[in-house]
C-alpha cells in the first residue's frame, strides 16, 4: 500500500507539472494546491525509508550508491540529448509527461544515492554529528517552507526591487545563484529559528 501510495501520488505531480492549463482551469494553483500534489510523494518516500529502514540494508552498501549515482547520470544525460530544449526545459521543466516521468526517477536515483551516502559516512564516522548541523537539521522543515517564499517575492512583481535583482542575476549567472543560495539560507535559517520561539511556530514546524 505504502507503494502504491507512492506511484499514485507520483503520477499525479507529473500529471500536474505537464498540465498547467488543467491546474488554472480547477483551481488548484490556490493555496499551492499544485505545490503539494507535486511534492506529496516526496515526503512520502521518506515515511517509506523510516519505516522500513531495518529492511533497507542494501540501501547503505557503497556498491549501492555507485550503481543510483550511474542511474541518475544516465537519466540526466538522456533528458539532456533528448527532450526538446524549449523554453520550459531551459526553465527546468519538460513538456512531456514521459519526460517528466524520466526526470522524476532521476530525482528519485539521486535522493536514495544521497541518503546512502550521507548514512554510510555517519556509520563509518567519516561524518560526525556536529552542534551546527543539529541546529540546521532541526530548523529543515522551516527552510524549506520558507525559501519558496522569500524567492517568490524576490522575483515577484510586488519587489520594487525585481528589475535590479533580475538585471544583476543575468550580468553574474554563475555567481549570482551560488550569492542567492547563501542568502535565502541565511534569512530562511534566521525566520524559522523566530518561529520555534513561539508555540504556533512549534506546533507547525
Amino acid at each position: 500500500l505504502q507503494t502504491v501510495i507512492f506511484l499514485l501520488f507520483g503520477t499525479i505531480s507529473i500529471f500536474v507539472k505537464t498540465n498547467q492549463e488543467w491546474v488554472i482551469d480547477f483551481g488548484l494553483d490556490y493555496f499551492c494546491i499544485n505545490k503539494f500534489l507535486i511534492y506529496f510523494h516526496w515526503f512520502w518516500l521518506g515515511y517509506i525509508v523510516l519505516i522500513n529502514k531495518d529492511k533497507l540494508i542494501w540501501l547503505f552498501k557503497l556498491k549501492t550508491i555507485f550503481i543510483l549515482f550511474a542511474l541518475w547520470i544516465i537519466n540526466c544525460l538522456y533528458i539532456d540529448f533528448f527532450c526538446p530544449h524549449d523554453n520550459h526545459f531551459l526553465l527546468g521543466l519538460t513538456e512531456t509527461p514521459f519526460f517528466e516521468m524520466i526526470k522524476t526517477i532521476s530525482c528519485l536515483f539521486f535522493v536514495l544515492g544521497a541518503y546512502s551516502l550521507v548514512n554510510i559516512m555517519l556509520n563509518k564516522h567519516i561524518l560526525k554529528p556536529q552542534q551546527w548541523i543539529e541546529n540546521l537539521n532541526q530548523c529543515s522543515y522551516g527552510i524549506y517552507i520558507f525559501h519558496h517564499w522569500i524567492l517568490m517575492f524576490l522575483f515577484s512583481t510586488n519587489n520594487i526591487f525585481r528589475k535590479q535583482i533580475t538585471s544583476i542575476a543575468s550580468a553574474y549567472s554563475l555567481k549570482f545563484p551560488v550569492i542567492i543560495f547563501i542568502l535565502v539560507l541565511t534569512l530562511s535559517f534566521l525566520i524559522t529559528k523566530l518561529f520555534l520561539k513561539t508555540k504556533i511556530g512549534r506546533f507547525l514546524i
